[in-house]
């Protein structure tokens, strides 16, 4: 899935091994990083030169230097001046989030004409601005030319299910003054992003990118927010430094942090898919809820997912291996939540459906192991895990607690020996 590309010579300045020495090139000290002071940054290595390779798969993250988005995008320069032409007349938007490190701020007019000089002359300055609208901002032209690039880009790298579509969201833009600091978060969407600098520099780095596979979602919920945390905490951590003009994939569900190391800002489309799930990057209930998410609707998502995954024949076994393998992560909120009965229908209506149990086929189990059960029953077993035979006998169906074990080896072997008829006359 990850394709080839042919790095811009003149970018080779920005392939250093270590963060610090990307610091160095960029003129900033330690002593400017704030909290990020202390983090040990050489556990983290450069992407563009390796790739982090955990066990299971995910959708890796791109960088995509031989687009050159930034000529068909506005510079700093006139953004910065929209949004005073915005703030003035019609106002920013409510969906735009102005942010003082991790806490919400706001502006009055004259703070906003303030902010947008000071961020013009390269000034080190506390507010960023979030999720701004590129309506106000960007011409329909370019705004059409970029959602065409960031489409043929997430569908370049991104695999999707028999069926499903790509949704496009409405585009919009985070303003970073130098210096400003979004900690380490994820976002559920797969994505394309753009970073955008000064009129006159259009090659100069803008952005360092701390990052994560999808894979370390499990982990993220006890270090959301906290990037030195994450650092220390989370494994296959890699870095890479987003130049002018030049484009990125974000998979979903992917934890990363960023760093401005020059003012700009980065135009991201996100997407929908009409099945409602992510093939290799599954999210967890624990990483949305401490992003943000409501406990309700994190559990509803999780129950979505995993219905469309079932039923999707092209990624079905990746589906079933991505939900097992991040259960544990979620099976106690999922347990307390009133969708767990929806849940345990999921899996039923799978078992009825193909007259086996796709948990048990992952476990290298028999299904004969849970005869007497009903298909509810027997998915229950499995979420709740309950999965030990006498305990189930006994307290799913109790008119078998008294079979004695030749009598029930013998109901699993013909069980076993219907199941082998069904297939031959299949």
């Amino acid at each position: 899935m990850p394709f080839a590309v042919t790095w811009i010579s003149d970018e080779s300045i920005f392939l250093p091994p270590t963060i610090p020495e990307v610091f160095d090139a960029c003129g900033i000290r330690r002593c400017e990083l704030g909290d990020w002071e202390n983090i040990d940054f050489s556990r983290l290595r450069n992407m563009r030169q390796s790739q982090p390779e955990p066990s299971r798969k995910h959708t890796p993250w791109q960088y995509i230097p031989d687009i050159r988005l930034g000529l068909q995008l506005p510079s700093l320069e006139k953004v910065l001046v929209g949004i005073i032409i915005q703030a003035s007349t019609r106002g920013i938007g409510e969906e735009a989030q102005i942010y003082e490190g991790n806490e919400l701020s706001g502006f009055t007019l004259e703070e906003w004409i303030d902010w947008a000089t000071a961020v013009s002359e390269r000034r080190t300055v506390p507010k960023r601005i979030l999720n701004m609208s590129m309506k106000g901002i960007m011409g329909d032209t370019e705004r059409q030319a970029f959602e065409v690039t960031a489409t043929e880009i997430v569908r370049r790298f991104y695999p999707l299910p028999d069926q499903a579509q790509l949704l496009l969201n409405p585009a919009d833009a985070n303003t970073t003054p130098r210096l400003t600091r979004t900690e380490v978060h994820h976002d559920s969407l797969p994505h394309a992003s753009v970073a955008i600098g000064r009129a006159e520099g259009k090659d100069e780095p803008l952005k360092l990118w701390l990052l994560w596979p999808s894979t370390e979602i499990l982990h993220l919920a006890r270090c959301y927010g906290d990037t030195q945390a994450a650092v220390q905490f989370m494994d296959h951590g890699c870095f890479f430094v987003q130049m002018a003009g030049k484009a990125i994939h974000v998979p979903p569900n992917s934890p990363h942090a960023v760093i401005a190391l020059q003012a700009g800002y980065i135009v991201g489309q996100t997407f929908s898919v009409t099945s409602g799930s992510f093939v290799l990057d599954p999210g967890t209930v624990q990483a949305d809820v401490a992003g943000g998410i409501t406990v309700e609707e994190a559990c509803e998502t999780r129950v979505k997912q995993l219905r469309g995954g079932l039923s999707d024949k092209k990624f079905r076994q990746m589906y079933l291996a991505q939900f097992i393998g991040t259960w544990f992560a979620d099976a106690e909120v999922l347990r307390g939540n009133k969708c767990f009965d929806n849940l345990v229908e999921v899996w039923a209506d799978d078992i009825r459906r193909t007259e086996t149990c796709a948990w048990c086929e992952h476990i290298i189990a028999e299904t004969g192991d849970y005869v007497g059960l009903d298909e509810t029953a027997h998915a229950r077993a499995h979420l709740t895990g309950n999965t030990r035979f006498g305990a189930l006998r006994k307290r799913v169906r109790p008119q078998l607690a008294d079979t004695s074990d030749g009598e029930y080896q013998l109901l699993r072997k013909n069980y076993r020996r219907k199941k082998q008829k069904r297939k031959k006359d299949l």
